[in-house]
């Protein structure tokens, strides 16, 4: 079983898109509350709340009370973190393919294309929120600004955790090469 999962990156590469991704979800939330920065659970929440017909809403208000809301919100939360932990077989899959030691390509490849993707999820979510007849609200620049920070964080932690685990062992043997004179 232990060989098994040794031999499969795939989990190692999810381990660490959803720590990354737990870290990135902290700081997304910490910036909503004190900047008013964009969370995006709260946007797909909102889009899902919008688009669910009265009667399913009315229905699940009636089951679960005050904690229909904030059950949309825990599970778009939970399955944020788990869209993270995709984005990190994602990228791990694509660092293999491009097998480069510098820690500032793999930061820039894994913080730009979880920002990108959520991007353009946050804008989606905010079409699909928006009534129709009333005009589309998009993202200002200072929020843009404020949600890439959180996915600078994912970049550092993913890229880091991606560089112990496959360039330790490389450096080791460089090093070695280098005493030996090879």
């Amino acid at each position: 079983m232990v060989k098994g999962l040794k031999a499969n990156n795939s989990v190692y590469f999810f381990v660490f898109g959803l720590a990354a991704g737990i870290a990135c979800l902290s700081l997304s939330i910490f910036l909503k509350i004190g900047f008013n920065g964009l969370f995006l659970p709260e946007i797909a929440a909102q889009g899902l709340i919008s688009t669910t017909s009265g009667e399913i809403e009315s229905q699940a208000v009636l089951t679960l009370g005050p904690l229909a809301k904030y059950s949309t919100f825990f599970g778009a939360t939970v399955i944020n973190v788990l869209i993270f932990g995709i984005f990190g077989i994602i990228i791990g899959k694509l660092l293999q393919k491009i097998n480069s030691p510098v820690f500032a390509r793999r930061l820039m490849l894994a913080t730009v294309i979880p920002y990108v993707i959520q991007i353009s999820l946050v804008i989606i979510f905010m079409m699909i929120s928006t009534i129709p007849g009333q005009s589309a609200l998009l993202p200002s620049l200072p929020s843009l600004g404020l949600f890439l920070l959180p996915n600078i964080i994912f970049g550092l932690i993913f890229a880091f955790l991606y560089g112990n685990k496959y360039f330790e062992n490389k450096k080791f043997a460089d090093q070695t090469r280098f005493c030996i004179g090879r």
